[in-house]
This record gives C-alpha cells, sequence and structure tokens, in this order.
C-alpha cells in the first residue's frame, strides 16, 4: 500500500476492553471477521519448573472465512505468565484468572501490553 502502513494490520484492535471481558466471563472471545484478538488463558509445561503455569495469551490474527492466519514477527503478541504451578488445575487457573483481575484493576497491564504493540 502507499501509505507506508502494511495492509495486514493497519487497523488498530483495542485490547483492554477484551480482556477485561475475558476475565469476567472467562469465555474465550470469538473470532470476528477481519483483524481481530485471539485471547486465551493456556497451561504450559515446561522441562524448566519455573516456566510451568498458566499464561494469558494475547495475540493479533487475521480471519477471512473459515482461515485464520498470524504473522510470528509481524503482529502484536503477548504471553503473560501468570502463576507457576506444577500441574494443571480448576483452582490453578482460577488463581491465575484472579491474578488477571488484579492487573487489569490496578492497570499494571496496560504498559505490558501497549510494550507489546497493542491498543488500549
Amino acid at each position: 500500500m502507499g501509505n507506508g502502513i502494511p495492509f495486514f494490520w493497519s487497523n488498530t484492535v483495542n485490547a483492554l476492553p477484551l480482556i477485561r471481558e475475558y476475565s469476567e466471563t472467562k469465555i474465550k472471545p470469538s473470532l470476528q471477521e477481519g483483524k481481530t484478538l485471539d485471547i486465551e488463558m493456556v497451561y504450559k509445561k515446561g522441562s524448566n519448573t519455573d516456566d510451568r503455569g498458566y499464561y494469558l495469551s494475547v495475540r493479533e490474527v487475521k480471519k477471512e472465512g473459515c482461515f485464520v492466519s498470524f504473522t510470528l514477527f509481524g503482529s502484536p503478541n503477548l504471553q503473560l505468565q501468570l502463576n507457576t504451578v506444577k500441574r494443571k488445575s480448576v483452582k490453578a487457573e482460577e488463581d491465575a484468572f484472579g491474578i488477571l483481575k488484579s492487573l487489569l484493576e490496578t492497570d499494571q497491564l496496560v504498559p505490558l501490553l501497549e510494550k507489546n504493540g497493542f491498543t488500549c
């Protein structure tokens, strides 16, 4: 495109309201047509015990019909570890959502999102 802004990521999606809604409902937001955010709570188990836990995963994707695409180095992406646990559990996931709500209430999530390329 002639304006210097890549077509794929030329519009911005406000991340904060979607993350806030997700933290309250615990229902993963459906992907909207066009540029949208893929937000979910994921459990990662790694070989290092400090890396095991629940993460808030937020990434900007583009949905066209049934296809969803993501540019690894060209789109905003945040993987934020919320807690450290040995194994996946309902209690540990609830704790992670509690931590997420606390981060939202104290505006601590905003600088992290902006640093990673999201609009708040």
